[in-house]
């Protein structure tokens, strides 16, 4: 045996040896490594100019958003946060783009929170992150003309997320913080 980078490599047979002396043998090949599991999965609902609705799409790089989704546009606010998360080291998230069913620029609460649909691959909106193993964060850009998230959503989107064990990250409400604080404090008497 031979003891090389503090692992214990055992030879068959030393037949291979012909000369006396010291033999230099390559064990990188025999290593084998815990394969990388990611910790910090995002997911983004909200609105794009293109791409498949209703369905979490794995997207490892902003590139890869612009194929998909369409890039940056002034009037969805979800591209500037997708080049956000990767600008500041993102390296996997989930996209699920909604879509108002008469296609006009803004969607309604409903279509952000989705609805299940009886199988676990058919939810909608929200509901179809239950397709995916797992997400730590849930990001939600206004949709709506008042650009914002309504307190319906933010209600629905943080039992869901405290259900999966996932933090939500919105922006608050245009009339301004203390509505989300008396909401949580709401929330949290409720559970008592």
């Amino acid at each position: 045996m031979i003891l090389a980078n503090e692992q214990m490599v055992k030879f068959d047979s030393l037949k291979n040896f012909s000369h006396t002396g010291v033999y230099i043998t390559d064990v990188s090949a025999r290593e084998h490594f815990i394969q990388r599991i990611d910790t910090a999965v995002t997911a983004f609902i909200g609105l794009t100019r293109k791409g498949p609705t209703n369905k979490p799409i794995k997207i490892l790089n902003f590139a890869e958003f612009e194929r998909k989704f369409g890039g940056l546009a002034n009037q969805y606010l979800m591209g500037y946060c997708i080049l956000h998360f990767f600008t500041n080291g993102g390296t996997v998230c989930y996209v699920i783009r909604v879509r108002s069913s008469d296609g006009k620029q803004f969607v309604s609460d409903k279509a952000i929170i989705g609805e299940s649909v009886g199988k676990k691959s058919s939810g909608t909106g929200m509901r179809s992150l239950d397709n995916i193993d797992s997400f730590n964060l849930l990001c939600i850009p206004p949709y709506n003309k008042k650009n914002s998230v309504s307190i319906t959503v933010y209600r629905k989107a943080l039992k869901y997320c405290e259900r999966k064990r996932a933090v939500l990250l919105i922006d608050p409400p245009m009339s301004g913080p203390g509505i989300i604080l008396a909401e949580y404090q709401t929330l949290e008497r409720s559970k008592r």
